[in-house]
């Protein structure tokens, strides 16, 4: 990853939670594809999710609040699937967490504090501001579209699709900004006659 497009500690811990978070996901994949059992692999999805966190705790690692609410998400909605037995609390738990986490990003300006300093130099505000609301916008879409797949192609097509979606999201995202801003900067800077080698003027 170029500097142009590097981020900050800030998204990297996020996309840490959810590479842990992709563990229970995966895990309840394979017994759920497995058993065709969606309250057993529901009920093995729960202790992995609380392991998760008391791992955290143990190691005395900061907890960030999404996390807190994935956890919570895990622990509500999978003991109401179990206990109600009725699958539909499950399909709605990535739906939620997706849905916040696209509800986070329409805060204005959220990805420029997370672009270098070069990058917030010259890149204009505005477009800025648009790729953040792209952003919300994908993961609102991606929140509905689990619940359409759910119901269109069922419980099987639902687990393999949002299990897979957020990471071909996240890689459509990241490989998008890095066709589209390292270029621009470059082109913007040689357009103001400004070196990338001096230290950036922001403010």
């Amino acid at each position: 990853m170029t500097d142009d497009m590097s981020l900050s500690g800030g998204v990297l811990n996020l996309l840490k939670r959810m590479a842990v978070d992709v563990l229970a996901g995966w895990v309840f994949l394979a017994v759920f594809l497995t058993t065709n059992n969606i309250y057993l692999a529901t009920g093995v999805g729960l202790p992995i999710g609380l392991g998760q966190i008391v791992w955290m705790i143990s190691r005395r690692q900061a907890i960030e609040p999404m996390q807190w609410m994935a956890t919570g998400l895990v622990v509500v909605l999978g003991g109401a699937t179990i206990l109600f037995h009725n699958p539909t609390f499950a399909v709605f738990k990535p739906s939620i967490f997706e849905g916040c986490l696209a509800a986070m990003m329409l805060r204005p300006g959220w990805t420029i504090r997370y672009a270098p300093a070069r990058a917030r130099a010259l890149l204009p505000r505005g477009l800025m501001l648009f790729w953040g609301y792209l952003w919300s916008a994908a993961w609102f879409a991606l929140a509905a579209s689990n619940l359409f797949v759910a119901r269109v192609y069922g419980l099987r097509a639902w687990a393999i699709y949002t299990n897979i979606s957020p990471l071909a999201l996240l890689a459509v995202l990241f490989g998008s900004g890095m066709l589209i801003f390292p270029p621009l900067v470059r082109r913007i800077a040689r357009q103001r006659g400004v070196s990338l080698a001096a230290p950036p003027a922001v403010g």
